[in-house]
């Protein structure tokens, strides 16, 4: 296993890699996927693994009275973060997220973007069990991963461009982690960037005690398109 001296020196010279990068189709996705999920003025965001700021300057666009904590493993990587976002409500720290304390903060997201398949899979279950301790019943926990298969592509055809830890991880083993933190899978998608189902998005919540909520029902109208659009495709796949 990579010492965690070995990996801060692999982050902090991937710090100009970073800024040449700037902001690409990943980072909007997973922004617009944010605001689809009810990312607001007041919102608190806990980020792990911000690198050099790149989506925590997006979210500021946004976020504007809550609190926002992002972390990163390497110091200079923290150091460009703060020059290239200062905001009085967005605070960056220099910190393993194995090594992270608890804050007295109702987070509304705990995001960790393309950072768990670069985390020793040996520390998974502590990294779980830290994100149940922080989270809320209402905190979403949102993980972008690249999606495994594709990965193990990148391993077998393309090893020069993975990074000093690169582990394809499996939905089982890693769902396995979260359920034993306490946590429980609240969404479940396989989608595209770069490439056909090249990316995952998995969301967790704090376990909790289902209550039957009434919600707005379809009305006749709505239910009518949609039967008329289910006989309109078999129609056309008929016809075909």
């Amino acid at each position: 296993m990579k010492s965690e001296k070995e990996i801060e020196e692999f982050y902090d010279e991937f710090v100009e890699p970073q800024k040449a990068m700037k902001i690409n189709l990943r980072h909007l996705l997973l922004f617009d996927k944010l605001i689809q999920l009810g990312l607001n003025t007041k919102s608190n965001v806990l980020e792990f693994g911000c690198g050099i700021g790149t989506v925590t300057k997006l979210i500021t666009e946004i976020v504007k009275s809550g609190e926002i904590i992002s972390t990163d493993l390497s110091p200079i990587s923290i150091e460009v973060a703060k020059e290239r976002t200062q905001k009085n409500n967005v605070t960056f720290l220099a910190q393993n997220i194995t090594e992270f304390t608890s804050l007295d903060i109702k987070f509304d997201f705990i995001l960790l973007f393309d950072i768990l398949e670069h985390i020793p899979i040996e520390l998974h279950k502590s990294v779980f069990d830290i994100l149940s301790k922080q989270a809320m019943d209402n905190t979403i926990i949102f993980i972008n991963i690249p999606n495994p298969v594709a990965l193990e592509y990148e391993q077998k055809n393309n090893p020069e461009v993975l990074q000093i830890i690169d582990q394809p991880l499996y939905a089982d083993k890693l769902i396995a982690n979260a359920y034993k933190a306490g946590l429980v899978l609240d969404n479940f998608i396989t989608y595209d960037i770069w490439r056909k189902s090249d990316y995952q998005m998995i969301f967790f919540k704090k376990k909790y005690m289902f209550k039957p909520e009434t919600i707005k029902t379809k009305s006749k109208l709505d239910i009518k398109l949609m039967r008329l659009k289910h006989h309109l495709k078999n129609c056309s796949e008929n016809f075909l």
